[in-house]
């Protein structure tokens, strides 16, 4: 059973873009996916998503499958026209456009690398710490949830 990202780290984008992808998402990412690509997805205006190509391709397909009749058919022109495919530099690096950053809402330098399952998300630290504590203040909601789901 694959492992999946997990976990968070604080990272700060450096002046020309580029973010330092951690050492343990590039060792998963070449175990389990033998990869050193990412499918690249801003995720209008609330976080950057980050998927290895297998997992992008198993996402895609679902979409693809059930867009028209979930009337979805112009979210997945739209999400298709934004995406880009990346390789991780040497160095351990990837290149997050300008463009690709506004539109996933990550304009500060300084961002939170959420693991997600089966793909990564990165967001404005700002943002990732409200998010954060909208969730903490409901965790009696969230646990009952949980419960209902056999999960608590």
């Amino acid at each position: 059973m694959p492992k999946g990202f997990l976990g968070r780290s604080s990272h700060t984008i450096d002046s020309k873009g580029r973010l330092n992808v951690p050492a343990k998402v590039r060792a998963l990412l070449k175990e389990e996916f033998d990869s050193e690509t990412l499918i690249v997805v801003p995720w209008f205006g609330r976080h950057i998503r980050l998927y290895p190509p297998e997992a992008w391709y198993a996402y895609k397909e679902t979409l693809e499958s059930s867009s028209a009749e979930q009337g979805l058919s112009k979210f997945q022109s739209v999400l298709f026209s934004l995406i880009d495919e990346i390789n991780i530099d040497k160095q351990g690096r990837i290149l997050l456009k300008q463009e690709v950053r506004r539109d996933g809402g990550v304009e500060d330098n300084e961002v939170v690398v959420s693991g997600a399952g089966d793909h990564i998300k990165v967001y404005d630290k700002v943002a990732y710490d409200v998010q954060r504590q909208e969730i903490m203040n409901t965790l009696e909601e969230q646990e009952q949830k949980l419960r209902k789901l056999n999960l608590a």
